[in-house]
């Protein structure tokens, strides 16, 4: 047993350091693949150096495949909801065939799917 008192410590004493893993760079990632009705779409992005399931997220937008690349170009895309002026998504999906499902689903109920595509990174 330690002395009480500012001398004695314990692993316990203080919690772990858990790293934090870092924000997606709304600059740093490209569009793997859509699905649209023409006016909801649900993309698979990969942000490079996001640690969270690999960099991969599942984003519904509230718009058409072509709004969302040219904002892309432009501005990047942040995975975050947001009142901001640009667009962001209305929902978002753990990057699994769960997942997938789910946003395809989602997507699927506001009107068929017209189109399914992998985009050029």
């Amino acid at each position: 047993m330690g002395m009480p008192g500012p001398f004695s410590r314990s692993a316990n004493d203080e919690p772990a350091y858990t790293p934090v893993a870092p924000n997606p760079n709304p600059k740093k990632c490209h569009i793997e693949w859509a699905y649209t009705n023409g006016v909801y779409t649900l993309l698979q992005i990969y942000y490079d150096g996001c640690t969270n399931y690999e960099g991969i997220k599942l984003l519904l937008y509230a718009a058409p495949l072509e709004q969302i690349v040219q904002q892309k170009i432009n501005f990047g895309l942040d995975p975050h909801f947001s009142d901001g002026p640009l667009l962001h998504p209305i929902a978002r999906f753990e990057p699994t065939d769960r997942g997938e499902f789910m946003g395809v689903s989602l997507c699927h109920s506001f009107g068929p799917i017209t189109s399914y595509r992998w985009v050029k990174k």
